[in-house]
């Protein structure tokens, strides 16, 4: 039997894609996680780039403002609940840590659940919950290389993305077989995302994505949208994550739709099988199908 045969023997194809698909949110928790990814990007600027906090809070503040009063001049359902989550850098600039919280309601598109202050959880769609945690996150990167140059500004989240997943190998690993990564995305987007799971061999996996829901989430927001924050925002952290999991996972990626490729080609590796770190070839990932 030809190789390309096998592969497509072994090839597992999960197609179950639904923009109505919808589950139950937590959201005051999801606005709390997304204020602390806010306060860690603005204590990292704080302590490593003093000189440009100043402004690029008054950016984010003006940016905000622009959004609230295009898309939700309205929109104000948990109104002063920022003032409950205790960060410093957040707590000392109201008016952005206000704007803020509007923002994310906004973008998980809140009054359309006629959601109430005192209720914690609804039941959202994915699409709306992408919305929620991807366009503040974009909102930041993109204001943050308005306020310096781009290339800065994509260095300097990068140093960050690092820094927050920087491999430790006295951590106990939250994975031990390469396999798990593909169980982990056989579960967690089905209803999100089109792709191909394969193992290769022993100790290397992947998967090719070649519909993604938040490159969709991100586009409708953004007609103009700017692929390389996009990548920022959406992909940079599949590097980092792989790492987390257990330092001797290496993901290798040379497409991404985000960046307006066909398709994303995931590879992940354990060095600690795998000697050498080589991405599959194009005609590889073509016969994935």
């Amino acid at each position: 039997m030809s190789e390309q045969n096998i592969i497509k023997m072994k090839v597992e194809r999960i197609d179950r894609y639904n923009e109505d698909y919808s589950f139950d949110v937590n959201v005051k928790e999801l606005i709390m996680n997304l204020f602390y990814q806010l306060h860690g990007l603005l204590k990292y600027i704080e302590i490593n780039h003093t000189s440009i906090l100043d402004k690029y809070i008054q950016n984010l503040e003006t940016k905000f403002e622009e959004v609230i009063h295009e898309l939700g001049e309205g929109v104000n359902i948990f109104k002063e609940y920022e003032k409950s989550i205790d960060l410093d850098t957040i707590e000392n600039f109201p008016d952005l840590s206000e704007r803020y919280r509007r923002v994310i309601e906004i973008s998980l598109n809140l009054p359309e659940y006629k959601i109430q202050p005192d209720i914690n959880e609804v039941n959202i769609t994915a699409f709306d919950r992408f919305r929620g945690v991807k366009i503040p996150l974009y909102l930041t990167l993109i204001t943050l290389a308005e306020t310096i140059p781009k290339e800065a500004a994509i260095n300097l989240y990068k140093e960050l993305t690092d820094k927050r997943s920087k491999p430790s190998k006295d951590r106990e690993p939250h994975m031990h077989k390469i396999d798990e990564m593909l169980d982990l995305y056989r579960e967690s987007f089905p209803n999100t995302h089109v792709y191909s799971l394969f193992k290769l061999e022993e100790g290397k996996v992947v998967c090719r994505i070649d519909r993604c829901m938040i490159y969709e989430v991100l586009e409708d927001f953004d007609k103009d949208l700017d692929t390389d924050i996009a990548y920022l925002t959406a992909c940079l952290n599949d590097y980092g994550h792989a790492r987390m999991v257990n330092h001797n996972f290496v993901l290798t990626r040379e497409k991404t739709i985000m960046e307006l490729d066909e398709n994303c080609d995931f590879c992940w590796h354990d060095k600690s099988i795998q000697k050498e770190i080589t991405h599959p070839n194009q005609e590889f990932w073509e016969e994935l199908d």
